[in-house]
């Protein structure tokens, strides 16, 4: 039960990554391809495969010692694939942020140098401008701090085991904790970086507390 918790938890930060990917790389058919159907398939999806990743020691493969083994597959060898797949995702949504706005700013450049004897066009210029590098830091730290606390949570876990190479000590309880923190610190992270995700949480909590009245 422990490591399908783990490993849905990890599979989830991908899927919601890759999700806002699509969002920002193909706005126009992010509604299309983000149907109920397919989010509902897309958890489906996770939940098995955590399924089958946590049922790898009970599934009688000869030759396997579970201790050493199994535990390197699960921390290096997955959590290096997550890392990896989070800092890719992460880093494309920071590119296209990023040419987006340049390409803003470039295009309210030229609309500054037609309306320089309009000052009221060139505030409202300089608004957008500064509006889209508020925009871009936003996204910035986000791809900093999801995939900084994904690291900073996973890695004493990762190197509990190559070092000490056991898994039944109080020191990997308290380092597999701090990785399962990293479940808990990321919805904080996306509510204190995203207003939409935070009107969206609010939304939900106030609901929720209306049904319990």
């Amino acid at each position: 039960m422990k490591a399908f918790a783990v490993e849905a938890s990890c599979l989830t930060l991908v899927a919601l990554a890759i999700q806002r990917w699509i969002i920002v790389e193909m706005p126009l058919r992010a509604l299309k391809i983000q149907t109920p159907r397919r989010l509902a398939i897309t958890i489906a999806v996770i939940w098995l495969l955590a399924g089958f990743l946590a049922s790898l020691p009970w599934l009688n493969i000869k030759y396997i010692d579970y201790d050493i083994d199994y535990d390197f597959f699960m921390f290096d060898i997955v959590g290096s694939l997550l890392c990896i797949t989070l800092m890719c995702v992460y880093g494309r949504i920071w590119v296209l942020v990023r040419r987006s706005t340049r390409f803003r700013m470039k295009f309210t450049e030229i609309n500054n140098t037609v309306a320089e004897r309009q000052p009221f066009v060139l505030e409202n210029q300089e608004q957008v401008i500064r509006k889209e590098r508020i925009r871009e830091a936003k996204v910035t730290q986000l791809f900093y701090l999801v995939c900084g606390a994904f690291i900073i949570c996973w890695m004493p876990a990762s190197l509990y085991v190559n070092i000490n190479k056991k898994d039944e000590t109080i020191g990997f309880r308290i380092c597999l904790l701090a990785g399962l923190l990293n479940s808990a610190l990321n919805p904080l992270i996306y509510s204190l970086r995203n207003d939409r995700f935070r009107k969206a949480l609010r939304t939900e909590m106030r609901q929720r507390t209306c049904r319990t009245r």
